[in-house]
């Protein structure tokens, strides 16, 4: 079973590394194998890969993710700047009597 999972895992990454995109009959055959921590560390060696894209481990399935890229910090910055817009001089109060100084850098 496990040479047939390290195939699986080996095809699996190749079509991920490639494209971003695992076939779902190999994907479907991945997770049907309930894999422990030992086994999973045997068969990953490289736990992150180029483009930010990693493997983990969830619930004894072998799971395929990629990190955030931008515009993700984009987005964070513009939503920032939109409280920082509409704060008022009561809206963020903290509860020891002190307001929260929001950075006004964004302008």
């Amino acid at each position: 079973m496990e040479h047939e999972l390290k195939a699986t895992v080996e095809g699996a990454l190749i079509s991920y590394q490639a494209n971003g995109l695992i076939p779902s009959s190999i994907l479907t055959k991945l997770h049907s194998y309930t894999v422990d921590t030992d086994t999973f560390l045997c068969l990953d060696k490289a736990k992150e890969m180029v483009g930010g894209r990693f493997l983990y481990l969830e619930d004894g399935v072998i799971q395929f993710n990629e990190c955030t890229r931008p515009p993700h910090a984009e987005i964070i910055g513009e939503i920032i700047k939109q409280v920082v817009k509409q704060d008022t001089s009561d809206v963020f109060i903290a509860g020891s009597g002190g307001g929260i100084l929001l950075c006004m850098w964004f302008y």
